[in-house]
């Protein structure tokens, strides 16, 4: 069975904010994104963007 991935709201009065980033391995193109989020799961504020190719993040995978 998978495990269950699911977001978590935060207390009542606070919001959350999660950050995501990505690397398609194949271009070493590389990507950001945020979202924040109220107790109720409400969308707040957000952004995504491509930052464009990186290598860096490929230390220690070699």
């Amino acid at each position: 069975m998978a495990n269950d991935i699911k977001w978590l709201a935060p207390e009542n009065g606070w919001v959350k904010l999660n950050t995501y980033g990505a690397i398609l391995l194949n271009t070493f193109s590389t990507a950001i994104g945020r979202v924040i989020k109220d107790a109720y799961g409400n969308w707040l504020r957000g952004y995504s963007m491509v930052l464009g190719k990186d290598e860096v993040l490929l230390i220690g995978l070699y």
